[in-house]
């Protein structure tokens, strides 16, 4: 515990910063490639949404939607003009990892930077902060692109929604602070009839709160509108985990067969200005699965747009679908996606593929599978969808291409940067090389880590997000620090806690974590979101007036000496607002009290254990000395053991990462690890 916390704000460096990406290959090495548009349109499906509740308004400048009629929603037409702007630009695109309750970090850090957007394309704020007169700012900067996985996937839904509300932050703390409580999430389950065993629960959670939140965050607005730091198009990719699989085949001309599985998937959006038309995608980044957004009038939509932003929020669900614990999503997609996912085929001649594992319709199975022909299928046909973050957690290779397709290096260096949001680096408490022993039991509870860590991010990726040298990748993660400029304290977020579900337990965990991101983007966008102030990159502030650039100059933290050299910010921070230094959140007020988790979270955890542990008796032998076996004792002794270790785990990841007020005494504590079974939590 820091009782520093609550002190005055200090400014603050973020550890985690940017880098580039050196050359760039071709864009068909992520499956990306260019494809027609997929002509049938999903089937309508669920939603998704989120609420709204103000925080920290910015004055916006938008452009308003036409009243004109639209085209289909999946028409490809006549390619439009390309944009042009007489402003020097930099392009951006966001990669948003996995976080699972912790999204509110990833929800503040996008707040900021949205706001910081919003004031820099404002005419008013730009004067009134001593800046020329002018109806644009001295140099654009655009969002591109995003990509992002599990609670990342989510928040680059939501942006979707925000930019046709002028770039409106205000539902990312509605979403992920306000609306998302373990309260919700122990409920039984009752939609659509109370299940009546445990195979026929679709999750652990009941997720009919995530339905709802997810329906209202998709509402679209009456009248759209268009923030200026869009172009005239935003493409997106949220990742998935396929549950039923692709099977491929490799066959020789020797006869020899090979298959292989696939099960990372993904989905791209591309979110049209109002008033564009339906782009031609034939020289573009698409995937096969490219679904296009129209933000028109919700009046003029047609029943198959609708249906596409339906199905966006199916799909932010289905990246955030944590196994097992939250429901998994249903998609659907057309044979032409599946034939066309893997990008270009092999050019060995002797090698063919063959979709094994695509669903064929009756009578036109491929000679090729020596299995029995499976059942019709109607298209577009269903697949079953889980986290995005099990098999791509932080889809940079899919936001690099967009930036620059074709992997050719721009005409112009520091034109473009990719912004990377982790909200779980691991920490300087994680533990370094250990020798193990090698009993079952060890390598069995290491396999879970083995498999999160690196399902978070490939190794070659993050050195170059580290690499302060170069300009085209940059990282934001969480830095906490206590009054008075100190070390980083660790853990950073409060919703990392019990597995990242700790979120979910205690609001102001979210709220702490929340006004965390915006501190951490504050000072990012001030200390090391920058361009060096060189010939290189004078194309980009040619426009800016001599004293804003004698005013904003400055060195990174840490670099002195002969080599060092100013930079200037790349979004400027307009006006009094969004300089304020946001404060410290206080680690201490958002403490659990032991009260709460005593009288309120136990005993749902009980009622719910107990209703799981009954439900279970369904699922056994119909053999009447067995379930009366299991009534009891067994039935009892399984409920209440459940319950003994669920109470433990919960208790003592709350204690050790100092959530709990006051906290466990040592007794208290010994006994929760005697009900655990672990000499500590944490492995």
């Amino acid at each position: 515990m820091d009782a520093a916390d609550s002190g005055p704000a200090h400014p603050q460096q973020l550890d985690t910063v940017g880098a580039s990406t050196g050359h760039d290959s071709p864009c068909s090495s992520s499956s990306i490639h260019c494809l027609p548009a997929m002509t049938t349109p999903p089937p309508p499906p669920v939603q998704m949404s989120f609420e709204s509740q103000p925080v920290r308004p910015a004055t916006i400048m938008v452009e308003s939607a036409p009243t004109a009629a639209t085209a289909g929603a999946t028409t490809p037409v006549s390619p439009p003009t390309p944009e042009t702007l007489a402003e020097p630009t930099f392009d951006i695109g966001l990669v948003m990892a996995g976080a699972v309750s912790a999204g509110a970090y990833t929800a503040g850090v996008v707040t900021f930077l949205f706001q910081a957007l919003n004031a820099w394309y404002d005419q008013d704020q730009r004067q009134q902060d001593g800046w020329p007169d002018m109806p644009q700012p001295p140099h654009q900067v655009k969002l591109k692109t995003m990509a992002g996985a599990s609670a990342g996937g989510m928040c680059a839904a939501l942006t979707a929604v925000s930019a046709l509300k002028g770039g409106d932050t205000s539902q990312f703390y509605r979403a992920w602070v306000k609306d998302i409580d373990v309260r919700h999430l122990l409920r039984p389950h009752t939609d659509p009839a109370p299940p009546t065993s445990l195979a026929d629960l679709p999750s652990l959670l009941n997720c009919d709160q995530l339905d709802r939140v997810a329906q209202e965050a998709m509402e679209l607005p009456d009248q759209p509108q268009w923030p200026g730091w869009l172009g005239n198009d935003l493409n997106f990719y949220l990742t998935l985990t396929n549950l039923n699989g692709l099977v491929y085949e490799v066959k020789q001309h020797n006869g020899a067969l090979q298959r292989f599985t696939d099960h990372a998937d993904q989905i791209q959006y591309r979110l049209l200005k109002p008033g564009a038309a339906v782009p031609d995608v034939q020289n573009t980044p698409s995937l096969p699965s490219l679904r296009i957004l129209r933000a028109e009038p919700k009046a003029q939509l047609s029943e198959a747009e609708r249906a596409t932003w339906q199905e966006l929020g199916r799909a932010a669900l289905a990246t955030g679908s944590f196994p097992v614990a939250l429901r998994h999503r249903e998609l659907r997609f057309d044979k032409e996606y599946y034939e066309e996912r893997l990008g270009k085929r092999p050019r060995n001649r002797r090698v063919q593929f063959v979709y094994a594992g695509l669903p064929q319709p009756a009578g036109k199975q491929p000679q090729q599978l020596r299995q029995p022909p499976q059942p019709p299928y109607a298209y577009p046909a269903p697949f079953l969808f889980v986290d995005g973050g099990v098999t791509n957690n932080e889809p940079l290779e899919l936001v690099r291409v967009t930036l620059n397709p074709g992997g050719k290096n721009r005409p112009r260096k520091g034109s473009y940067g990719l912004l990377m949001i982790d909200p779980f680096p691991d920490s300087p408490a994680t533990q370094d090389y250990q020798p193990l022993e090698g009993g079952l039991h060890e390598i069995l509870s290491k396999l879970f880590t083995v498999f999160r860590n690196q399902a978070r991010y490939r190794t070659s990726d993050l050195l170059q997000a580290l690499n302060l040298g170069e300009y085209s990748r940059f990282s934001v993660a969480p830095v906490r620090r206590t009054a008075g400029n100190a070390a980083p304290v660790f853990p950073s977020l409060a919703s990392g806690s019990v597995y990242a579900f700790g979120g979910f337990l205690h609001e102001p965990f979210r709220e702490h974590d929340f006004w965390l991101g915006q501190r951490n983007c504050q000072h990012f966008l001030r200390e090391w979101f920058m361009l060096p102030d060189t010939a290189d990159n004078n194309w980009l502030f040619a426009n800016w007036p001599t004293d804003k650039r004698k005013e904003l100059a400055r060195l990174r933290p840490g670099e002195t000496g002969p080599d060092a050299k100013l930079h200037l910010p790349i979004i400027p921070l307009i006006g009094a607002k969004l300089n304020e230094e946001i404060a410290i959140p206080n680690w201490q007020a958002a403490r659990m009290p032991e009260a709460k988790l005593r009288q309120e979270i136990e005993p749902s955890l009980a009622r719910h254990i107990g209703w799981l542990t009954r439900l279970l008796k369904q699922d056994l032998p119909d053999n009447p000395l067995f379930r009366l076996a299991y009534s009891w004792p067994i039935e009892p002794w399984l409920r209440k053991k459940t319950i003994r270790l669920v109470r433990a785990k919960l208790w003592l990841a709350l204690h050790e990462d100092g959530l709990l007020n006051p906290g466990l005494s040592k007794a208290e504590e010994q006994v929760c690890r005697q009900d655990a079974g672990l000499r500590s939590l944490r492995s």
